[in-house]
């Protein structure tokens, strides 16, 4: 496969996986601008709509940045979700894209496996993994030895000034602010932030 029919494999694909996570959060939690009042979230019915064509223009252009970015999130927001929807979701996955979840999260969970036993943080992109993870077993008991020996590598990462060897590059695109990330090494990583007009919303995606 050429590398343009690659790219675009990746396009059509990142696109379908990102509409079908956007339409089921979209229906299951901002749909009812009643609702959204309740929970202090007024307006974003239509904000999270927006979204959607966000990311078809992302698509039109070819921009793999921000649907790569989307995807990302879209995983991160899929672990956190209670169970019976995250179960839902799973399954429309399977038949629409032929995806078993369980693999993915295998791949994400042996990955970390890999840096706590090595006994070191390497990369931004692992800093970035295991602080997820701190974040998802944080109030679980049954991982405490898990947590700190994550919060150990994050410690020792954060106290040898890694995070302050890192150079950072901001552009602006209307309420879209992309921020690139150089590492020492030169590689370069890519967080989007998005600000909505009430000043109350931030997203904030890295990838």
């Amino acid at each position: 496969m050429k590398t343009s029919d690659k790219k675009q494999a990746e396009l059509d694909y990142l696109l379908k996986r990102c509409l079908i996570f956007h339409d089921f959060f979209y229906k299951k939690y901002y749909s009812n601008k009643e609702d959204l009042i309740k929970r202090g979230l007024p307006g974003f019915s239509e904000v999270y709509k927006n979204m959607r064509t966000t990311l078809e223009e992302a698509y039109q252009k070819g921009n793999l940045i921000v649907l790569r970015a989307g995807n990302k999130e879209y995983n991160s927001e899929l672990r956190e979700m209670p169970t019976k929807d995250m179960l839902e979701l799973v399954e429309i996955l399977k038949k629409e894209l032929g995806e078993d979840f369980s693999i993915v999260e295998k791949k994400r969970l042996d990955a970390i496996n890999r840096v706590i036993k090595r006994g070191k943080i390497s990369n931004l992109t692992e800093y970035r993994l295991l602080s997820e993870r701190a974040d998802e077993i944080y109030d679980d008991p049954d991982r405490i030895e898990e947590l700190e020996a994550v919060n150990s590598l994050l410690i020792a990462f954060d106290s040898k000034g890694e995070i302050n060897k890192w150079k950072y590059e901001e552009l602006e695109f209307g309420q879209v602010r992309l921020l690139t990330i150089v590492a020492p090494d030169q590689k370069k990583y890519f967080e989007i932030n998005e600000n909505y007009e009430n000043g109350e919303l931030v997203l904030s995606r890295c990838f």
